[in-house]
């Protein structure tokens, strides 16, 4: 007898998680509660700009009396909150094969070198019969890292990680930052609408409307319930082993409504939902083999400086509803053609280009301008988090970790050295903070991954990759 079992069925419950299931994947079966103390809640946002950032344009200087220049004027008045640090390559990205732009951004917060093959072809090669290629990124990843460690601390989150993107892309190697395990990616979440469906769907306090949170939430358990009966119905028809598995998967299925329902029952007043927004997933951004997008007049009109709004508000109430405790944020997949506008008569520069383009230019004062702009961003991130309470009554910020990087060294030379890093939060006085911090050429970027990791209370000597040019580096020049 042929055993049916429905697709549909499955993809429909999976639909509303399929985003964290890398990361619940990795979830033991339940083990005991362990308290952690109200003090030892960390947080972290990972904002990641690209295309470079015109090194004249940054920091300058060493230690506390640094100079932050251009770009970094912008958050003058978080100065005291900052850590910049200087120096540091991303040598994972150096010794990977491939187009510089995919393999900055699938290394950032990785630092693994990618994967070989040829499913990604170098930008400038890509329509050539020979052309240097490169497969996907290595993992895990930091975020997926951290999360994976709040999970399994039964720190009582729903959402190991949440992963949101502006742009609406396809994905490949140019357009995913995090990776759940050695190829398997984590998709960012494009669509503001469905996004808060998931994640806010089922609290009970807040703006939400009652009645679509109501629905949203008998919508979640009848789905999840008809799954279960299905598999159950399977278990007389298979073998002892696909029992065993069926059985595991039922484990993780229960698992996974517990961690629901927790959501479903906050009650706290610090928890505020933020609107529901109806913009949809925007236009899907079209790219060639070599990663350039080939319709970048679409976003001219995507809702780019809405978007861009509404996931830090979504960001700052999941933080603050304690939904999940790590939070990235891609403003723009590798090699971004986005237009920019709306800078004109703010910004001195040439906003008829997209970000990309200018890179190439080495139009300096546009770029300068682009960067002042996602730095004036990183203001409103870090305004919100000092203004937002959590669940005991601490600032966000207090506990929070706010982590600004790019994919490139500087855009027309396209480069991975001295990458621009930029953290906003001690974490508690864990990180330094208010001066300027340099490491010696050549270090890689392995070593500040490493101490945000041990910031984020994992016990770890070495983030990224096992080769030699990803280590070394003193993790202590950036502690207190």
């Amino acid at each position: 007898m042929i055993v049916e079992f429905s697709r549909r069925k499955f993809l429909m419950a999976a639909s509303g998680t399929a985003l964290a299931l890398p990361v619940l994947e990795a979830l033991t079966p339940a083990r005991q509660a362990q308290a952690q103390a109200a003090g030892s809640v960390s947080r972290v946002i990972f904002y990641v700009t690209v295309n470079g950032s015109p090194r004249s344009s940054r920091p300058t200087g060493n230690g506390p009396g640094y100079t932050l220049g251009p770009i970094l004027n912008e958050l003058e008045s978080h100065r005291a909150d900052m850590l910049y640090v200087a120096g540091l390559d991303s040598r994972a990205a150096v010794i990977s094969d491939g187009d510089p732009h995919a393999t900055g951004f699938a290394t950032t917060l990785s630092g693994m070198k990618c994967l070989p093959g040829d499913l990604f072809k170098h930008g400038a090669c890509f329509e050539q019969p020979v052309c240097q290629g490169t497969g996907w990124g290595d993992g895990p990843s930091l975020d997926q890292i951290i999360a994976r460690h709040h999970l399994d601390s039964e720190t009582g989150v729903v959402h190991g990680s949440l992963n949101f993107a502006i742009k609406n892309t396809p994905g490949s190697l140019y357009t995913r930052l995090s990776y759940s395990a050695p190829g398997q990616v984590v998709s960012p979440e494009a669509d503001p609408t469905a996004a808060f469906d998931r994640i806010f769907g089922g609290l009970s306090t807040g703006t939400g409307d009652p009645e679509v949170l109501a629905r949203i939430r008998a919508r979640k358990g009848s789905v999840l319930d008809e799954l279960r009966s299905e598999i159950v119905a399977l278990q007389g028809r298979i073998g002892t082993r696909d029992r065993e598995r069926l059985e595991a998967h039922l484990t993780s299925l229960r698992d996974l409504e517990e961690r629901l329902q927790r959501g479903w029952d906050r009650n706290d007043e610090s928890c505020e939902l933020p609107p529901r927004s109806d913009l949809g997933p925007g236009n899907l951004v079209q790219r060639n083999d070599g990663g350039m997008e080939t319709n970048p007049d679409a976003d001219r009109n995507d809702s780019v400086l809405e978007r861009n709004l509404v996931w830090q508000e979504m960001a700052i109430a999941a933080l603050a509803c304690d939904l999940t405790r790590v939070i990235t944020i891609s403003t723009a997949p590798s090699r971004a053609d986005t237009f920019m506008p709306w800078l004109a008569g703010d910004y001195p520069g040439n906003f008829n280009d997209p970000h990309h383009a200018v890179s190439h230019t080495s139009d300096t004062t546009t770029l300068t301008s682009m960067d002042r702009w996602y730095a004036r961003q990183v203001k409103s991130y870090v305004d919100d988090l000092k203004s937002t309470l959590d669940p005991d009554g601490i600032p966000l910020f207090d506990r929070t970790l706010f982590c600004w990087f790019n994919e490139l060294g500087e855009g027309p030379d396209h480069t991975h050295h001295d990458k621009p890093h930029v953290l906003l939060g001690s974490l508690g006085g864990f990180f330094k903070t208010g001066e300027l911090v340099r490491y010696p050429n050549q270090t890689p970027h392995n070593v500040l991954l490493t101490a945000i990791a041990q910031g984020m209370g994992i016990e770890t000597n070495h983030i990224g990759g096992p080769e030699p040019q990803l280590q070394g580096g003193d993790v202590n020049l950036v502690k207190a």
